[in-house]
């Protein structure tokens, strides 16, 4: 018998005969920079994972792989809980654990650990960061895509062709960043039904038998980005989704546990996310602002992290077609506007010069600071731009963004065969 235990959001139990797998347990806490927060409150806590035999992280993004959970996990639990992650070129999430006591197996892409006799675990990369993972026990064929980017059914093919027919597949069913401006919900619309679209797509080129809507339960929950939660997809609109193309809809509440193949209503769970869902109470949360001279010293470490790991060269050619070229940047509750360059760092503008993209001081500092800072602020929505200031904002970032993937802005890079692949692909988009 496999049963699956409900955690949160993402995040889930597999059990069986007496093995049992946790998958990304954000437990508590907001995520991406006080953008998030758990729709619901989860039923366990930190102590979980000294029930379980093995963790499994999907991604690096913290809704999914959460320092903090793992932090308040014992020494001695630490110790004797295996994690397996996907073999990464940064190796984040694979020195931090290891950092903490974990024991961790790295799995390249597209190979299968057995972590008890009869139980498998196939992991498959998807570029550049995230991974799904095919669960198998002696009687069930779980495939978790969280929150991969898979909507083209030739990747999908490929992926059903590898692993055969699957049981349940569980996957994101709303939009999980910006997605426009308080005065743009036609835009948050359309990216929600584009995800409904993906769902589609992905569940009929698989075919499984249930399909288990996943890793969006979530709030956008801070004061400069809460309008976002006007448009998100319900789990019943999901559900909806599911049972139009043939498929068995599963919804589950934290605590809530299914064995794989049984009769499910998923009715009783859906009225319960609806209910949290109208009746948030919490304060959204704030942040404190940042002093300019702090943004000057951010900019600046920036300017010099980029520097150390990066052709220079390479990166003077990328900043004139658009890679790592400077933005103008609104600080709101500062009322100062500035160009920043990745190579030349922030320079104060007069504050009539049009902006690329307006935040707080606070999101512009976290933006500086990390190299996944751009991705983070993409990720909250806490930031106001057009669709042109959005773009030409992560390509700002870019370089930033690439070292975070383990990839210096080298000429080596061109023969990265992940990215080579990426931007042919965009090629071929951009041309039809």
């Amino acid at each position: 018998m496999t049963v699956i235990e409900w955690v949160n959001h993402a995040s889930f139990i597999v059990r069986s005969n007496g093995t049992s797998l946790l998958c990304d347990p954000w437990l508590f806490g907001p995520a991406f920079n006080d953008g998030w927060e758990l729709l619901v409150p989860s039923e366990h806590g930190p102590e979980v994972i000294a029930d379980v035999d093995a963790l499994w992280f999907s991604h690096v993004h913290p809704d999914h792989f959460a320092p903090r959970v793992l932090k308040a996990v014992s020494k001695e639990v630490r110790r004797s809980t295996p994690v397996y992650f996907q073999k990464t070129m940064d190796q984040q999430v694979a020195k931090f654990c290891r950092g903490l006591g974990f024991p961790v197996t790295e799995v390249p892409d597209g190979n299968t650990v057995e972590i008890a006799p009869g139980f498998r675990l196939t992991i498959g990369r998807v570029p550049f960061y995230d991974s799904w993972a095919l669960i198998e026990t002696p009687d069930a064929r779980i495939l978790n895509l969280n929150d991969c980017v898979l909507n083209r059914p030739r990747d999908l093919k490929r992926i059903a062709e590898k692993i055969g027919a699957v049981d349940v597949v569980l996957t994101q069913f709303s939009y999980a960043n910006w997605a426009g401006g308080p005065e743009e919900p036609q835009v948050r619309r359309e990216a929600a039904d584009e995800k409904l679209e993906w769902m589609r797509t992905q569940l009929g080129a698989l075919k499984p038998k249930a399909c288990i809507p996943c890793a969006s339960f979530i709030v956008f929950a801070h004061e400069e980005n809460n309008y976002l939660n006007d448009c998100a997809n319900s789990v019943e609109r999901a559900v909806d989704l599911v049972r139009q193309v043939g498929v068995k809809p599963v919804v589950l509440y934290p605590g809530e546990i299914w064995e794989v193949g049984t009769h499910h209503d998923p009715q009783p769970a859906i009225d319960r996310y609806a209910k949290a869902a109208a009746n948030r109470s919490r304060p959204w949360l704030k942040s404190n602002p940042v002093a300019w001279d702090e943004l000057e010293h951010l900019a600046k470490g920036c300017v010099k992290r980029l520097a150390k790991r990066n052709n220079r060269a390479l990166l003077r050619v990328a900043a004139k077609v658009g890679i790592g070229a400077p933005l103008v940047v609104k600080v709101t509750d500062l009322g100062r506007v500035a160009r920043f360059s990745p190579i030349h760092g922030l320079t104060e503008v007069d504050a009539s010069t049009p902006a690329d993209i307006e935040l707080s001081s606070q999101s512009f500092a976290y933006t500086l600071k990390f190299d996944w800072g751009a991705d983070t602020l993409s990720v909250s929505g806490r930031f106001r731009a057009t669709p042109i200031g959005y773009r030409k904002m992560l390509r700002t970032f870019g370089p930033s963004l690439l070292n975070n993937n383990g990839r210096p802005l080298a000429f080596r890079l061109l023969a990265d065969p992940w990215l080579v692949r990426r931007a042919f692909d965009r090629m071929i988009l951009r041309a039809s």
